[in-house]
């Protein structure tokens, strides 16, 4: 279901505030968060077609669509008022030509168009059984089922030389690149991601594609010292954030 009108209750009181675009997110499943802006800024966001799986807010669309000015932006989620106010923030956007929400899951969706790059920030809370209403459970929680579903997905849908980038906690990173490579796709960049420089990464950034070439393996800390963000955090969100433009 692909929708354009808007309605008022997804407008967010207390909205995030980038350099070139405004979130709401108060209604979505997913809050603008670190790990997501995160993977934005990392991710290879090359081509004329990009997908965002599990959009959420659609900050992750958003950032795609501001590094890229030639590219077009599909963003998909299942949940219904994740989906709603994606296509709210789209449509306030400056972007919001190259931009289209669907509220559909990536296990049900089909495209005849190929990605250039695909992005996806999934769900993190395998395995817990936290009480939640039954869409907000689909949204939040997962199992490797949904990981292995999604990357055969994701292998059908990418253009030969395109590349798909997630982000998950560090401890999954052995079971889901095993399965990613079951699913045809193979690792071509890993990024380490940790709180400290002198901390154990909590986090990874994984690149994945269809052709089989050599793997980097890098690391970025988010912070040097308490409130104090690491220059290498810091320019690789200098378009995103105000704060950190001034610092370049």
């Amino acid at each position: 279901m692909i929708l354009k009108s808007s309605n008022v209750w997804v407008h967010d009181p207390n909205p995030f505030y980038f350099q070139q675009f405004v979130v709401h997110h108060h209604r979505s499943a997913f809050k603008v968060n670190t790990d997501g802006v995160l993977l934005a800024a990392w991710a290879n966001k090359s081509g004329n077609h990009i997908l965002d799986i599990g959009t959420g807010s659609g900050v992750i669309a958003l950032i795609a669509a501001q590094s890229n000015p030639k590219a077009f932006v599909t963003a998909i989620d299942n949940h219904e008022d994740s989906f709603k106010q994606s296509r709210y923030n789209f449509e306030q956007s400056s972007f919001q030509s190259r931009l289209t929400a669907e509220h559909i899951s990536i296990q049900d969706y089909t495209s005849n168009q190929k990605f250039s790059a695909i992005l996806c920030n999934p769900p993190f809370h395998l395995g817990s059984s936290t009480p939640l209403s039954d869409q907000l459970k689909t949204a939040k929680h997962s199992n490797f089922t949904f990981f292995e579903q999604m990357l055969t997905k994701v292998s059908k849908l990418l253009l030969p030389s395109g590349k798909c980038s997630l982000v998950f906690p560090f401890r999954y990173l052995d079971q889901i690149q095993a399965m990613a490579i079951k699913s045809g796709l193979h690792p071509t960049r890993i990024c380490h991601v940790k709180s400290y420089v002198d901390r154990a990464p909590f986090n990874v950034l994984i690149e994945l594609s269809l052709a089989q070439t050599s793997l980097e393996t890098t690391s970025i800390a988010i912070y040097l010292a308490h409130k104090q963000h690491s220059p290498e955090y810091i320019k690789l969100h200098s378009e995103l954030y105000q704060i950190f433009s001034a610092q370049q």
